[in-house]
């Protein structure tokens, strides 16, 4: 480690604030990798995000921090990232939100003071109310504030809640990889996949580097490490190999899973029961949980296996899907109720519950519907639609059903 000898002088760190040394670009990067590898599941930070950036629309100007802080507390989203997300509010873009929700608060209705927004200074409007505050003037609060403060409230709230509307949709490329290994070469590549479900709405990725790197490669997780802007999710065998992998490259988070040989695909949960009598998982968890990896264990809907991986260590779980997908008639009901009664049990014991593997348009619905789930990792159903109406459009519709489930 090398620190600087010489402390910067006042002017240099200012000039280099107002035209960064690296060059904007690089700076820019920087900073927005630092942003989107904040500890916390991808729901959490755009949770948080969206609570600052939902907040910004409402009148309450000089509290967003504390009340964007405070609803993504009971929301359980990231309290950091619902901070940072209060700069969508900020001096360019103040005066069209004040505009928008003053005018959309008198067409809805919330009184009619005869003056238009036109007659306002909103920043010297804002500095009278916090005076008034301060000098305990209710006078001016009630007679002359509030007239104007109403109708901003009212038409802030249902832009705050449309600002906020968003639901997180991770997207595993493996199987794009899989397409490209089976005459190998570059073609298509996973990267590109990536950054493709990101611009499509996807608000992670996930990639499994298995021990046979039968799809997923280690050249492809160094590239999606410098490349993508999302959260990457890296699901990984309870191996030393992998850890060194993991502690090597420090993804925002990784996922636990079984894994065979002679297995097409992941072909059930990861035995946490057994794993933790061994001795193995805990050890497993508690380093890479030191260098940072937010870890997460692959497990059946079973209470057992959950409070076993809440024993190992693990803050997430992630509840596979494979039995409900697959089932029909009464056991899909049935699979189902599983997953319900897990998801319960995961958000009373403490375990943030995420969900995967097999789910498809017809199945995603009643998993999306369950509240205490707020992460599914979807990939080879997405990557096969993909053929027939294309990356984006697959992805946007599987969006918008998990969308409409949420409702």
């Amino acid at each position: 480690m090398f620190q600087r000898r010489s402390k910067s002088r006042f002017i240099g760190r200012f000039r280099n604030f107002i035209w960064p040394r690296s060059g904007w670009r690089r700076s820019s990067k920087y900073v927005f990798l630092r942003v989107v590898r904040i500890p916390g599941s991808s729901y959490s930070l755009a949770g948080g995000f969206a609570c600052g950036a939902a907040i910004s629309f409402t009148p309450f100007v000089g509290l967003h921090f504390v009340i964007s802080a405070i609803l993504a507390f009971f929301i359980r989203a990231n309290i950091l990232a619902a901070i940072i997300g209060t700069a969508v509010g900020n001096p360019w873009t103040f005066p069209f939100i004040w505009t928008w929700i003053y005018n959309l608060g008198l067409w809805m209705g919330a009184g009619s003071n005869g003056r238009s927004v036109e007659d306002f200074n909103f920043p010297e409007f804002f500095g009278a109310i916090m005076h008034a505050f301060l000098r305990f003037d209710i006078t001016y609060l009630f007679e002359t504030a509030w007239p104007v403060f109403w109708p901003m409230l009212v038409g802030g709230v249902p832009t705050a809640i449309a600002v906020w509307f968003i639901f997180y949709i991770p997207i595993n490329i493996d199987h794009v990889a899989t397409i490209r290994n089976a005459r190998g070469g570059g073609h298509p590549a996973p990267v590109r996949a990536a950054l493709l479900a990101a611009e499509a709405g996807a608000d992670g990725v996930t990639a499994h580097l298995r021990e046979d790197r039968r799809h997923i490669r280690d050249e492809d997780i160094e590239r999606l490490m410098d490349e993508l802007t999302v959260p990457l999710n890296l699901e990984m065998a309870a191996t030393r190999e992998m850890l060194g992998v993991a502690l090597r490259h420090s993804p925002h988070a990784a996922c636990i899973v079984p894994e065979k040989r002679e297995e097409r695909t992941t072909e059930g949960g990861l035995d946490v029961v057994a794993s933790l009598k061994a001795g193995v998982i805990k050890a497993f968890v508690e380093d890479m949980s030191a260098s940072g990896v937010r870890v997460s264990l692959f497990i059946e809907p079973d209470p057992a296996q959950l409070d076993a991986a809440l024993d190992a260590g693990a803050r997430v779980a992630e509840l596979h899907t494979g039995a409900y997908c697959g089932a029909t008639g009464r056991q899909k009901d049935k699979e189902l109720s599983r997953i319900v009664k897990a998801a319960a049990h995961a958000e009373k014991i403490g375990l943030e519950c995420h969900a995967g593997h097999g789910l498809s348009y017809d199945d995603v619905g009643p998993i999306a519907a369950i509240a205490s789930i707020v992460e599914l990792n979807i990939g080879h159903f997405l990557v096969g639609e993909a053929i027939f109406s294309g990356f984006e459009s697959a992805i946007k519709r599987m969006r918008a059903l998990m969308d409409e489930a949420r409702r």
